[in-house]
């Protein structure tokens, strides 16, 4: 019995602390941007009338009104074509997919570390794959486009290899999620 005295204390004692924290906080709000004013502060500053005039005017006011947002700007013009690609709309390079009639996706690998992908069966480093892929790289920086690899992670696979090893492939291809390997 002298247990469940000792839980009912410890509760009014936690309600008597937030209680006294509130009216802490209270105090302060109060202390520094002071006590709000009453009707009946009013009406000692400017007299009844003036009062009572002033709270019907507060009432009665139409809102605001809300002034006209300014003109948006005319959208500027595309840029001129870059030197680096004269047909391209902007600096991105399209996807050979776009471009030219190529796969979908040049093709899939599993990130199964920050600089290890299984592709085609073998696990290859990023040097691995663009020897393998070396002449689909530069066929597509001839035609100034990328191809599209399609990536999958292992489940193993923590964030930061993760980020690392896509940074690595987003160098030189655009990259197509898969979703997770099983």
């Amino acid at each position: 019995m002298n247990g469940r005295r000792d839980e009912d204390l410890n509760i009014w004692i936690a309600y008597a602390d937030l209680f006294l924290g509130l009216l802490v906080v209270t105090a302060a709000l109060l202390a520094l941007y002071g006590v709000p004013p009453t009707l009946a502060d009013l009406v000692k500053q400017v007299g009844p009338e003036t009062a009572e005039k002033r709270l019907r005017e507060g009432l009665q006011a139409p809102p605001a009104q809300v002034s006209p947002a300014p003109p948006t700007p005319a959208p500027p013009a595309p840029p001129p074509p870059t030197p680096e690609c004269p047909g391209c709309r902007s600096r991105a390079l399209p996807s050979c997919e776009e471009k030219e009639n190529s796969p979908h996706l040049l093709f899939k690998l599993v990130i199964v570390g920050s600089d290890s992908y299984e592709a085609e069966a073998r696990v290859l480093s990023m040097k691995g794959i663009k020897q393998r892929f070396a002449k689909d790289i530069e066929e597509a920086k001839q035609a100034e486009c990328r191809h599209r690899v399609g990536i999958a992670i292992s489940r193993e696979l923590t964030g930061v290899d993760y980020d690392t090893a896509l940074r690595r492939l987003k160098r030189d291809f655009y990259v197509e999620h898969l979703g997770v390997r099983d």
